[in-house]
């Protein structure tokens, strides 16, 4: 089915999606300056209701009964929390009053993501590397983490206590012909388990399959300087790629597998 956003602005800008557990609805957020927060009924793929608009709404992290979302302000140091039918409310991720303009120094907040137990939640802070950890219940900031250069997207585990964070334009400490890097984080006692540095470049997208003991990590690849790919796209510009790693002991579990240009995100069809 398809669904017509054309109502938002012609519906440009919509890249995030949030599927609640049963599969019935869908949250996704326009990522403008009068951005867009709508739910979708998947049966039939129609418009159930637009949340809020807010200014460059852009990751999604539902509570468990999916009637609460945590949707970070791309620019500034705001987390806005979205209940149908009440007022948002702006919370400060920074201990400083609610922003929702960069500046030289604000985190910029890019995604979020909930730890299990819906305790706590997670934030990638772009400009300030770093992933911010918050207490859910009194949304009250808990731990500053330091991780690499333009922290970006999140994975989490079931099966191991991990955090995965693609940081997209890390210095690679495998060679100068890489880029980025991903860093594990133990969301039980908020410490650094490890850096992988592979054989990346510009790492965005990451899941995680609990299933089968995997984590993908896809390298959008776009600067000139990158591997050069094997193929030339008919699409334009040049192919990225995907690498496999074990979850159990973070290495390696296939070579890299090459995709169509710019690979901006994954995730995986059977979980745990």
């Amino acid at each position: 089915g398809e669904v017509s956003l054309a109502a938002f602005g012609g519906g440009n800008n919509f890249n995030i999606l949030q599927l609640s557990d049963d599969g019935k609805k869908l949250v996704t957020s326009q990522l403008t300056g009068s951005g867009a927060v709508v739910t979708i009924n998947t049966a039939n793929m129609t418009i159930a209701s637009s949340l809020a608009t807010l200014k460059y709404p852009h990751g999604i992290a539902p509570n468990k009964t999916f009637d609460t979302f945590y949707v970070t302000g791309q620019y500034g140091n705001t987390v806005y929390k979205v209940v149908s039918g009440a007022s948002v409310q702006n919370i400060s991720i920074d201990n400083k009053p609610s922003s929702t303009i960069s500046t030289p120094t604000s985190p910029d907040p890019h995604e979020i993501i909930m730890s299990p137990d819906y305790s706590k939640y997670f934030l990638t802070c772009e400009k300030t590397y770093e992933v911010r950890v918050m207490d859910r219940l009194g949304d009250s900031l808990l731990k500053v983490i330091p991780v690499g250069i333009k922290p970006q997207e999140v994975a989490i585990s079931n099966v191991q206590p991990y955090l995965f964070v693609t940081c997209m334009e890390d210095i690679s400490q495998v060679s100068a012909l890489f880029r980025g890097s991903v860093y594990v984080i133990n969301y039980n006692t908020l410490e650094l388990v490890k850096r992988i540095d592979g054989t990346f470049y510009q790492p965005h997208g990451i899941t995680v399959d609990d299933r089968d003991g995997k984590f993908y990590v896809v390298s959008r690849n776009i600067s000139s300087d990158g591997p050069t790919p094997h193929h030339t796209s008919n699409c334009g510009g040049r192919n990225g790629y995907y690498q496999v790693y074990d979850i159990n002991t973070l290495a390696p579990a296939s070579n890299r597998c090459e995709v169509t240009p710019d690979p901006y995100s994954i995730n995986m069809r059977f979980k745990n």
